[in-house]
């Protein structure tokens, strides 16, 4: 452990919150903000403090640090064409390279390898991994830059066409029009899918003991197998989830034609709408705001290409532990606070520390100060934690954020860190919580509306809220700090504000 002085200036630190999240899953992330970036970019960042109280992992940035780099890697990204397509095709090539290693290598086969062997495998992953983060997490900080400069354009625009006219409430119309990706998620390609089978079965061309249910169905689960999971340790989909799903649409009575007629032409109502903006503001006559826009729907592609790789690599990582620990005769969740050296000491020397792998799952913090690494344990790690945060909670009232979906609404609030929390909610509840994963989908459905503390633009919760048309707030920092479960919350998704009514 570095030893740092305890005389560290207050900085303004954001935070971000992960469920079920652990030590040695979130390294290849820290090396990629950190080392990756720096090799794409030329620039990274010097400040970055991960603590960990069990499984929750609060991640913090610093603000203007974050935003800084947010600028280059936009820049850059807009400046060269050649520099753009390169980036995105490193990033696919990279994607492509750790699905190719994770089919090939299911559980069986893992099992035939011999001890080095499943060492030196877990290690070449671990190296993919690491070089993909370097680009993915890139997105953190782009999130940053255009969630400042695409608002402050359109603004600027409307209010030199409207003049006296303009309102915040017509902003945020057109900011969420404009900011509507025309390209379906994830979520809506699924729920096609699932609305496709359904009408076949109700037709009767398509009977659940036909061998054309099981091809439907296999198809489905292999594309679609991990969008119910999150960072915590988690199982795919399997025929009784896509079964459930199909009870549930054939339950709820819709009309299956409107509903995938209605998905289907997004894509083309998207369009109109921005078209007919086009008619007033001339937004077109900004060729720095039209690259921003091209760059932002590019992002909330990979936003979702992201997700996907996080949770497919997330559960192959998973499996790969249980196997090393029934070999080793060790608690599956002690290899969780270990970094790869001491994985592969485990496998290949047969040395591991189980007792430092203990300390580290009560309380473990990783902080970088001025580029400075320094790691702590158990109630050092609290103490130093806090005393780097520097938190003052009672001075804050009300939440500023950012509008990711239109609308206002007040109602008791859910706060949950986690998706088993997630899955209590009630229709007319606010669902408050550190950021969003695909298998929150379910309960952001129910959800009156949702804040976050963490996420920009591109975030998978904005995305989700503008698509389900509830309104969102994403970016607030501390929501999940200040706001209890039960507290009566006002959600001013116009204005970004949070306001707590009464606790």
């Amino acid at each position: 452990m570095t030893e740092q002085s305890t005389n560290t200036p207050k900085l303004n630190w954001q935070e971000y919150i992960r469920s079920g999240a652990n030590y040695h899953l979130m390294l290849p992330y820290v090396d990629g903000i950190t080392i990756g970036v720096k090799n794409i970019f030329g620039q990274s960042i010097s400040h970055f403090m991960a603590f960990f109280e069990g499984t929750t992992l609060y991640w913090y940035y610093v603000t203007q640090e974050l935003a800084a780099l947010g600028r280059v890697i936009v820049s850059k990204l807009l400046e060269s064409v050649e520099f753009r397509n390169n980036f995105f095709v490193a990033w696919n090539n990279l994607k492509i390279e750790l699905d190719n290693l994770i089919n090939k290598y299911h559980l069986e086969q893992i099992k035939e390898l011999s001890d080095r062997q499943l060492a030196e495998l877990y290690g070449a992953y671990f190296k993919q991994l690491t070089d993909w983060c370097g680009y993915c997490m890139s997105i953190d900080a782009t999130d940053e830059s255009l969630m400042a400069d695409i608002p402050a354009r359109i603004k600027d625009i409307m209010k030199r066409v409207l003049a006296d006219g303009y309102t915040e409430k017509e902003y945020i119309r057109v900011y969420n029009i404009l900011t509507q990706p025309e390209k379906f998620s994830y979520m809506n390609e699924e729920r096609l899918a699932l609305l496709h089978l359904a009408k076949d079965l109700k037709a009767g061309t398509i009977k659940k003991e036909d061998l054309a249910y099981q091809q439907s169905v296999k198809t489905i689960l292999d594309k679609y197998w991990w969008t119910d999971m999150g960072w915590a340790k988690g199982q795919p989909k399997n025929e009784s989830d896509v079964a459930k799903s199909l009870e549930e649409i054939a339950k709820s009575g819709q009309n299956l034609d409107e509903e995938i007629n209605k998905i289907k032409a997004l894509p083309a109502k998207i369009k109109a709408d921005k078209a007919e903006l086009e008619k007033t503001y001339q937004f077109s006559q900004d060729q720095k705001l039209i690259g921003l826009l091209d760059l932002f729907d590019q992002l909330v592609e990979y936003h979702d290409l992201r997700k996907e790789t996080q949770m497919k690599t997330n559960y192959w990582h998973y499996m790969v532990f249980v196997e090393v620990a029934q070999r080793k005769k060790i608690e599956p969740q002690l290899l969780d606070w270990c970094n790869l050296a001491e994985l592969e000491s485990l496998l290949i020397e047969n040395k591991f520390d189980q007792e430092e792998m203990k300390r580290r799952s009560i309380n473990y913090l990783r902080l970088n100060l001025d580029g400075v690494l320094s790691l702590y344990s158990r109630e050092e790690a609290k103490v130093r934690h806090d005393e780097v945060l520097g938190l003052q909670l009672e001075q804050i009232h009300d939440l500023q954020g950012i509008s990711a979906s239109a609308g206002k609404v007040a109602g008791p609030a859910l706060v949950a860190l986690s998706i088993e929390t997630a899955k209590a909610i009630k229709p007319g509840e606010i669902l408050v919580t550190g950021m969003t994963t695909p298998e929150f989908v379910p309960a952001m459905k129910k959800a009156a509306a949702i804040v976050t503390d963490e996420g920009g633009i591109t975030c998978h919760a904005a995305i989700i809220s503008r698509e389900l048309g509830i309104p969102c707030i994403v970016g607030t920092k501390f929501a999940t700090r200040l706001i209890k479960t039960g507290d009566l919350v006002e959600v001013a998704a116009n204005h970004g504000i949070v306001r707590l009514l009464n606790k």
